[in-house]
């Protein structure tokens, strides 16, 4: 070779387990990569099966829903509501890593009375399609600011056994 060649390559990723049938198979799913992430033990949580409610079922849901077929603006053909294509850096905090998966999703990671729990936002059939024409200024896009965030919220209780007293 004159020069060092070009190697490209279409990498699909690990195979992950799927509880709705129990197969094992390659699939960008973001529920079911999630749920890898997270029950792996090499480069994830290595949460055991009796962390997740019976038989996964909000990860079952969640999964068959993340399947929905939708047809994106710019293109005719079909493609999955949520997929997840991504390289982690098991180097950073697990819970970053979580929220980075969490992103590909309107999702909600609970963890109730000892069991993991998945829920993703399920808004039915309603669809709102953008277009150029929609447009009627620059786009600006701001990030969340310290100052605009809490960290602490003090209330008041009036209590009727103390004769309405704060």
């Amino acid at each position: 070779f004159s020069s060092i060649p070009q190697v490209r390559v279409t990498l699909k990723g690990k195979k992950i387990f799927d509880p709705r049938d129990s197969s094992t198979k390659y699939t960008p799913n973001s529920a079911l990569v999630l749920l890898d992430y997270l029950r792996n033990s090499r480069y994830g949580k290595g949460l055991p099966n009796s962390a997740f409610e019976t038989n996964y079922d909000s990860f079952k849901s969640s999964a068959t829903l993340c399947e929905t077929q939708v047809t994106p603006y710019t293109s005719g053909s079909n493609i999955n509501l949520f997929e997840t294509n991504i390289v982690l850096d098991t180097e950073q905090k697990l819970i970053d890593n979580v929220r980075e998966l969490l992103n590909p999703m309107r999702a909600i990671f609970t963890y109730t009375q000892g069991k993991y729990f998945l829920i993703i936002e399920n808004t039915g059939t309603s669809q709102l399609s953008l277009t150029t024409d929609n447009i009627i200024g620059g786009i600006k896009i701001f990030g969340e600011k310290k100052n605009t965030k809490y960290n602490r919220v003090i209330g008041t209780f009036v209590n009727p056994d103390k004769e309405w007293q704060e």
